[in-house]
């Protein structure tokens, strides 16, 4: 099952690797702009960011910003546990 876990977590590091490679982002650098909040609470701010979405720039941004917080959340959840309980 670790195996299994290592695989997926390497398979997903590479797919966000390259995410981040494309949009020319890293870890440190992606910020979102004070308009755009996350969770969306309402069907306006669907709306409002649907509208947004439209200006590329912004598009890569958020997808950006996503992919890292997905990323840390994965290193949250599998990897530092792991390495936690890991015998030495």
């Amino acid at each position: 099952m670790v195996k299994d876990v290592q695989t997926s977590q390497g398979h997903l590091t590479a797919k966000v690797d390259h995410l981040m490679r494309v949009s020319g982002s890293s870890c440190g650098e992606v910020e979102l702009p004070e308009d755009v909040q996350f969770p969306l609470t309402s069907l306006q701010q669907v709306d409002a960011l649907e509208e947004q979405l439209k200006d590329d720039t912004l598009k890569h941004l958020i997808v950006s910003y996503l992919a890292v917080v997905l990323y840390l959340t994965l290193v949250k959840k599998f990897v530092l546990p792991y390495m936690k309980y890991r015998p030495s």
